[in-house]
């Protein structure tokens, strides 16, 4: 039995590393007679950290018994751009799910996000792989409305990001040398008595928005005895500019840079801090799962939705909306004493492993 995990694969950003880690640990654990769990398109970084058979998205798509359609952002499109992320995802997710669907292949989607899909074939093509699925779970209640809005009549289950379903300890790995010196160098300012803030702001600094944010997170280093922990989730040079320059305009703010070292450095430095103030979704995901408070400025709305799922909704925003003062106002209302999330939340997202356990257990056939 060959089984294909499709996703956002195709760099090595953070969550999307996550997402294929968690669905090819729970698809091999929960068949026995397979002889092949592949993807396609997915980076070479995550050799590093996790065992990867690859395809070619033609012999992907032919040769499978099984598909696996994991966690992502992948079946929509952002708030700009919106022609070439609609090519985009007709050529490296739509059009395959829909050939998938042609040949019969069993196949289950779990823990994506759907919608808004501008073009009418995207659309079309959406609503009829949906209608076609074993089993449809979406992250957050608008993609289940954008799946109505099209016509997708079929059940379609809502529960949180796969991440939020994850042990908390199976993220934090054994680290190497240089790795761990930057682990005791915050534990250290933490010793100290100093706030650990994490800091994972990607955006374009130059932006009026960031800047308000910027100025509110130098103005609250007055009020607190607090360490900044600037922190990139990818490897791309550009995230690593931006970096260094937000490290530069924090002026006289006590603080240090961790560039990306893979997944298990970030969710230990994720793990130590008091607080994370992030613009991308799953460093703010990871940081909620830890049990920290998050300040989301969001570069989309899904990490909107996220939080208004697990009841934080007043502690994100979008980054386009941000005025000075916004981001101060709600660093003066944190606690740096943690959070406690309901316990069914954590419940709903573990659904979604549940959901995956049983689809390969109905298909783990001769």
């Amino acid at each position: 039995m060959n089984i294909y995990i499709h996703g956002s694969f195709m760099n090595d950003n953070y969550g999307d590393f996550l997402l294929y880690d968690i669905s090819e640990k729970i698809v091999k654990d929960n068949t026995k007679k397979t002889d092949c769990v592949y993807s396609s398109n997915v980076d070479k970084t995550y050799d590093l950290y996790a065992p990867v058979e690859r395809r070619s998205k033609f012999s992907a798509i032919f040769e499978s018994d099984l598909v696996v359609f994991t966690g992502g952002g992948y079946f929509g499109e952002p708030t700009s751009h919106k022609i070439y992320w609609n090519i985009r995802c007709l050529w490296k997710h739509l059009l395959p799910a829909f050939l998938i669907a042609l040949r019969r292949t069993p196949y289950i989607i779990v823990g994506v996000e759907t919608g808004t899909l501008s073009f009418g074939l995207s659309r079309r093509l959406m609503k009829y792989i949906a209608n076609h699925a074993e089993v449809v779970s979406v992250r957050n209640d608008e993609s289940k409305e954008f799946l109505r809005s099209i016509g997708v009549k079929r059940e379609v289950l809502v529960k949180p990001d796969l991440v939020m379903g994850m042990n908390p300890k199976n993220l934090l790995k054994d680290l190497n040398n240089e790795q761990k010196k930057i682990i005791e160098k915050i534990k250290e300012e933490k010793s100290a008595g100093n706030k650990i803030v994490v800091l994972h702001l990607t955006s374009n600094p130059d932006s009026a928005p960031m800047e308000n944010v910027v100025e509110d997170i130098k103005r609250f280093k007055n009020d607190q005895d607090v360490f900044y922990v600037i922190v990139c989730d990818q490897g791309r040079k550009k995230q690593s500019e931006r970096a260094m320059v937000l490290n530069e305009r924090l002026g006289e703010c006590n603080r240090m840079v961790v560039e990306y070292d893979g997944p298990w450095l970030l969710s230990q430095v994720l793990n130590l801090t008091d607080a994370t103030i992030t613009d991308k979704l799953h460093v703010g995901i990871v940081s909620t799962l830890f049990g920290k408070e998050v300040i989301s400025v969001a570069i989309h709305p899904k990490s909107v939705k996220f939080y208004r799922l697990v009841n934080r909704e007043e502690w994100t925003m979008l980054l386009s909306a941000v005025k000075a003062g916004d981001v101060y106002n709600k660093m003066k209302k944190m606690k740096f004493n943690g959070i406690k999330l309901e316990r069914k939340i954590f419940e709903e997202a573990r659904g979604n492993e549940r959901l995956l356990e049983n689809f390969l257990k109905n298909n783990d056939y001769d």
